[in-house]
């Protein structure tokens, strides 16, 4: 591991898997050996009574996104509790006595802004005296928020402030929202139960309004009652809600062992989406190399009636939502009408404000994209003189001319509509289509079986070790004698992607690892981009995704042979490798 590369065939997580089972993952947080071999020296003792010590900053536990039908089930069908989502600053305290000290998930210190101790900082000096006086050292974990006395509320992220920032003169102040233990006078809880926790947390402090509050929790087992709790948090304007398993124990830096989020915008249909011009591109960078990999979108000035609009105002830069195909198709679509921007002449047509792009587009030459994000925030950085907060790219309107993209009015209602949020509608279980499906009573059949090969495999339980394929669809038809469809299959669901048995319009590509009848005929239809399963095993072994090379490819779609023949006639490649 000192030399990286021994070649030994031996990769480094089983070798300290054998030192210590939790070594891996503190070498993964920390990459500092040293470390790993002082702290976990004796296999008995497990890495959360380790890492969590006073006055050391641990990586925080963290929650999943959960899909709100299989909640009971990821619940385990037992009761579970909710909580208020809380958008803002992730800070866990550690206390002893008169000694404070804070640090974000990161673990950074914010110790000087919140206060090292009772006469200094924007929080310590109001909470010193609320802790009970058995408690001589604590750590809890929570989240720093801004609370305006005034209005008696707490105050978004998403707003113009950080809390890290917040001084006296400030009209909001300090909150530290707190919803876990991990130590109360020397004894570590991190290995009992969140139930057992949440009961001694309730015995550490009492809360002072708008100082530091204790975050509550309503008992509940039914998916009725995480919908109700999520609708609700929608009308508040919060950001979401919390599912966790009472019996869950604390574990840093993982995330989903027990503990769920649940957002509108996970939701489908909860999201209003705005229909936004692109106006201009960035290159990318690594694997989006050559390509744009995010783009400045853009709303229209309403033009005088009978006309097309000719001003358009920046609104948000984005680049997540897309698989990479869709990115190099989209790419190659704008590719010849894209123009160096020049600060010293800008277009007319785009109003820019602090972010410029480093190409642009004229309007007409343009496409519009299909937008959703979770609110709309203020931002001096666009010429709308706000922005999106979390954008993605739902897909390209097809179906939309470049003038009917959003204008600054009906921006502008979206903003009073519901103070920038943009989840304002509520969720209807009933309108889930699956769940209607399953009311229908079975009648029992004569079973045509599914060769097992055939059948989908259930990737629900595989850990996501990395993001490197996140969002990116794959069909696996066939693997190699040394690595079947399901290992191949486990390993793209590992790092991420997602796996359908039948290729579809979102596909990224095709994987084989023999050529059987199934892919001649994928050949034929000329759709998709199948690949030998070699280049996914290099992939997964590489922990990156490589570049296509022609050895990669069996078949190539026309994009991809257009995207080849540029790369690769300048090196006498041939443009299909031989089998």
């Amino acid at each position: 591991m000192i030399l990286k590369d021994m070649k030994l065939g031996v990769s480094k997580e089983t070798v300290l898997q054998v030192f210590h089972p939790d070594a891996p993952d503190l070498y993964n947080v920390n990459t500092d050996l040293n470390k790993v071999c002082q702290q976990l020296h004796d296999p008995s003792v497990s890495l959360s009574e380790v890492s969590i010590e006073l006055f050391s900053a641990f990586k925080p536990m963290l929650a999943a996104v959960a899909n709100i039908h299989t909640v009971e089930k990821q619940m385990g069908n037992s009761p579970f509790y909710i909580q208020t989502k809380l958008d803002g600053e992730r800070i866990q305290l550690h206390k002893d006595g008169d000694v404070y000290k804070y640090f974000s998930r990161n673990a950074f210190e914010y110790t000087q802004q919140f206060g090292g101790s009772p006469l200094q900082g924007s929080l310590t000096p109001y909470i010193h005296n609320v802790f009970n006086s058995h408690v001589v050292n604590c750590i809890l974990d929570g989240e720093m928020m801004a609370y305006n006395p005034t209005t008696e509320t707490l105050t978004q992220k998403g707003s113009k402030f950080d809390i890290k920032r917040l001084m006296d003169d400030s009209e909001l102040q300090t909150c530290f929202c707190v919803f876990d233990v991990l130590l109360v006078n020397d004894q570590k809880l991190g290995k009992e139960p969140l139930k057992k926790r949440y009961e001694t947390l309730q015995t550490v402090f009492t809360p002072v309004k708008g100082r530091i509050h204790l975050v509550s929790k309503t008992d509940a087992r039914r998916m009725q009652e995480v919908v109700n709790a999520l609708n609700e948090a929608i009308d508040n304007r919060e950001e979401g809600i919390m599912v966790k398993d009472p019996s869950s124990i604390y574990k840093p830096d993982k995330r989903g062992e027990g503990w769920l989020k649940i957002k509108p915008e996970y939701v489908d249909g909860l999201m209003d989406e705005l229909d936004l011009l692109i106006v201009g591109g960035y290159w990318g960078k690594g694997r989006r190399g050559g390509m744009m990999s995010h783009f400045l979108c853009a709303v229209a000035e309403a033009p005088k009636p009978g006309e097309k609009p000719s001003v358009f105002h920046t609104l948000c830069r984005i680049g997540s939502g897309y698989t990479m195909k869709e990115l190099y198709e989209l790419g190659l679509k704008l590719a010849k009408h894209w123009k160096v921007f020049r600060k010293s002449d800008p277009p007319a047509s785009i109003l820019c404000a602090a972010e410029k792009p480093e190409v642009y587009i004229e309007p007409c030459n343009s496409v519009i994209i299909q937008v959703k994000a979770a609110e709309i925030v203020g931002s001096d950085m666009y010429k709308t003189d706000c922005t999106l907060r979390f954008p993605r790219i739902e897909k390209i309107r097809e179906d939309k001319e470049w003038h009917e993209c959003m204008t600054l009015a009906e921006l502008d209602q979206f903003r009073s509509k519901a103070s920038g949020k943009l989840a304002s509608r509520h969720l209807h279980i009933d309108d889930d289509p699956q769940k209607k499906k399953r009311r229908v009573p079975v009648k029992p059949k004569k079973v045509v079986g599914t060769l097992e090969h055939f059948k989908a495999q259930d990737l629900s339980g595989v850990k996501k070790e990395t993001d490197m394929f996140e969002d990116v669809e794959f069909c696996i038809l066939n693997g190699t004698e040394d690595h079947p469809k399901s290992e191949l299959e486990k390993g793209v669901a590992r790092c991420g992607g997602i796996v359908v048995q039948n290729p579809g319009r979102d596909t990224y590509c095709v994987i084989a690892g023999v050529e059987n009848m199934r892919v001649k005929n994928l050949i034929l239809s000329d759709q998709h981009d199948v690949v030998w399963a070699a280049w996914l095993l290099e992939c997964i072994d590489q922990k990156d995704v490589v570049p296509w090379q022609p050895r990669h490819m069996i078949h190539m779609s026309p994009s991809t042979r257009e995207h080849f023949a540029k790369e690769y006639d300048a090196y006498g490649d041939s443009y299909f490798s031989g089998h």
